[in-house]
């Protein structure tokens, strides 16, 4: 019987990881196995602590560095299941990233070697997993991530010009240096561009956008829920990102979402999301040229939002399921 279930983060984690363990611990189907021991991995740790735990799931970043630990974790625990759930990996981040792919790929696949299974946020990042061996059918999974339910649906922003918010940290990886080349060319002087976040890239990016009097550059938003309030629309404009939580999380709240198909944001074009069909500047700018906001059917998006929550649950439970039927099988009845 599966009766405790830790789960191994970084010493800063990232908001998707505490977001993912934090729905987890609060499910009324999984707290009794979810609940268990948060165990941090101080920076610069090397030896992993002995954990009593019916399950280890790692959210740590594979590297080289956590190399050492985590062949160091899996000889610990040599019977325990260990899930690794990958947060980054996939073809956007290797096609922005890695330029020694043989040396890449021999870090993965020695480090997914160690583990019982993994576990993919996204279809493509499945695919991508498959294809390239990784690992094999038996031991991938796909969990998409799951937003937590809006108290209330939103309201559009009122004003005259519509607001099209981007939210993230101001690096490579969000994207945000084609939405900006992309907003100048298109040319709208009805709407207004608001970047939220913060980030090494910061001075770049308002330097990039010319002091354009419709580009807004915001602080990150402590409840993102007042960012979305006060906008008509999201950007996304990453160049890789695993969860697409905030995307996920603007859909729920009943705000229009444009993005690419890239990613977790491939769920999300199927759901109602706005497509950008190519992640690049002419691709943003020939998408914002004839996009509506205020025009948009939100309630695919919406009813796509509110069904993740339950999938989410209900998948965690058929692989904890896989290494402790009993268990799971009771937190059911009880819930």
């Amino acid at each position: 019987m599966i009766q405790a279930v830790s789960h191994l983060v970084a010493d800063e984690p990232g908001e998707g990881i505490e977001a993912m363990v934090g729905q987890m611990r609060a499910s009324p189907l999984l707290a009794p196995f979810a609940s268990g021991r948060l165990v941090r991995q101080e920076r610069g740790q090397m030896e992993p602590p002995r954990l009593q735990a019916d399950i280890i799931v790692s959210h740590l970043p594979v590297s080289w560095r956590n190399l050492a630990y985590l062949t160091a974790l899996r000889a610990l625990h040599p019977a325990t299941p260990l899930i690794h759930v990958e947060h980054l990996f996939g073809d956007g981040y290797v096609a922005g990233t890695i330029d020694n792919r043989d040396r890449f790929d021999a870090l993965v696949g020695a480090s997914y070697a160690l583990f019982d299974m993994i576990v993919a946020l996204n279809a493509p990042q499945e695919r991508w997993i498959l294809r390239h061996r990784f690992a094999g059918l038996d031991r991938v999974v796909l969990i998409e991530p799951s937003a937590p339910p809006p108290a209330a649906a939103l309201g559009r922003a009122p004003g005259n010009a519509a607001v099209l918010a981007a939210i993230g940290r101001f690096d490579r990886a969000s994207g945000f240096d084609i939405l900006i080349d992309a907003f100048i060319a298109a040319d709208r002087d009805d709407l207004t561009l608001r970047l939220h976040g913060e980030g090494p890239r910061h001075s770049e990016l308002v330097a990039r956008a010319r002091g354009h009097e419709r580009i807004e550059f915001a602080d990150a938003p402590a409840d993102r829920r007042a960012a979305f309030a006060a906008a008509d629309g999201l950007a996304v404009p990453a160049r890789f990102d695993a969860s697409g939580l905030v995307a996920l999380e603007a859909l729920a709240a009943g705000l229009p979402v444009l993005t690419a198909p890239i990613d977790a944001s491939a769920a999300l074009v199927r759901a109602g999301a706005l497509v950008v069909p190519e992640n690049s500047s002419r691709g943003w700018r020939e998408a914002l040229a004839r996009c509506d906001l205020r025009t948009v059917d939100i309630e695919g998006g919406r009813r796509h939002a509110e069904q993740t929550e339950a999938r989410f649950a209900e998948a965690w439970c058929a692989l904890i399921d896989r290494f402790g039927r009993d268990g799971i099988q009771d937190a059911k009845s009880a819930a």
